[in-house]
């Protein structure tokens, strides 16, 4: 019976050790622009960052999903405004578009811990390519919100690591099995 104990003590240990992963969704919300008014006739850079989980790390972690929704009003452009996402260009900006949904799960190729999700919206505005002198290009900027889906696994144990956790069992067993022997 008391081997059997052991046994059980040692797989729940093992097993406890290796731990499981879990999905996980995070957000973060960045809204010190919202409600910034862009008048036409000018170019501008609005740069803002997210934080990302401070236990996310790619490989180790899965990414089942990663959006950025970034909420404007009245863009009045012809394709010369950009969203830039960690110095990828992800999107053109349309006319009259309130929201912009982004799958940027393709950005998480490599992430290390605590890296910010760096964004940049470049507005070029003239009232000469607009055509419409009412509404100059002008556009009013909402919040912007990154989620990100993951699954939390652990990184692999390093070798050194491996081995003594392997010795230090074998010492063990070797313990018990002498003093099982000795008792007899």
């Amino acid at each position: 019976m008391k081997k059997l104990s052991v046994f059980l003590l040692t797989l729940v240990l093992v097993l406890g050790i290796a731990g499981t992963s879990s999905a996980i969704l995070y957000t973060d919300t960045y809204t010190d622009l919202a409600g910034t008014y862009h008048q036409g006739f000018s170019s501008v850079d609005y740069n803002w960052s997210h934080q990302t989980p401070s236990d996310f790390e790619v490989p180790w972690d899965i990414v089942n999903s990663a959006s950025l929704d970034v909420y404007v009003s009245w863009i009045d452009t012809y394709g010369d405004d950009h969203l830039i996402v960690n110095g990828v260009n992800f999107l053109t900006l349309d006319q009259n578009t309130a929201t912009y949904s982004l799958d940027i799960g393709s950005l998480f190729v490599t992430w290390v811990n605590g890296q910010t999700l760096d964004c940049t919206l470049s507005i070029l505005e003239d009232e000469t390519t607009i055509g419409h002198p009412e509404w100059n290009g002008d556009l009013i900027l909402g919040n912007m919100v990154f989620a990100l889906d993951y699954e939390n696994r652990t990184a692999p144990v390093p070798e050194p690591a491996t081995m003594l956790l392997l010795a230090s069992g074998l010492v063990g067993f070797a313990y018990m099995g002498r003093r099982h022997l000795s008792k007899k």
